[in-house]
C-alpha cells in the first residue's frame, strides 16, 4: 500500500516537472522565434531596403 502511494506521488512529482520544463522550453522557444523575427525585420529595414532603394536611382 505504501510503495503504491509512493509510485503515484513520483509520477505525480515527474508529470508536473516535465509539464513545467515543457512550458518554460514552449516560452523561451516563442521568445527566440519573435527575437529572430524582429532581427530579420530590422536587417532588411535598415540594410536591405535601402540598398535596393540606392540600385533602383542609379540604374
Amino acid at each position: 500500500m505504501f510503495y503504491k502511494q509512493w509510485v503515484r506521488k513520483y509520477v505525480t512529482l515527474s508529470l508536473a516537472y516535465m509539464w513545467k520544463n515543457y512550458l518554460i522550453n514552449v516560452r523561451e522557444f516563442t521568445v527566440t522565434v519573435q527575437s529572430v523575427n524582429t532581427l530579420r525585420w530590422n536587417t532588411w529595414k535598415y540594410f536591405l531596403i535601402p540598398r535596393i532603394a540606392i540600385r533602383g536611382k542609379i540604374f
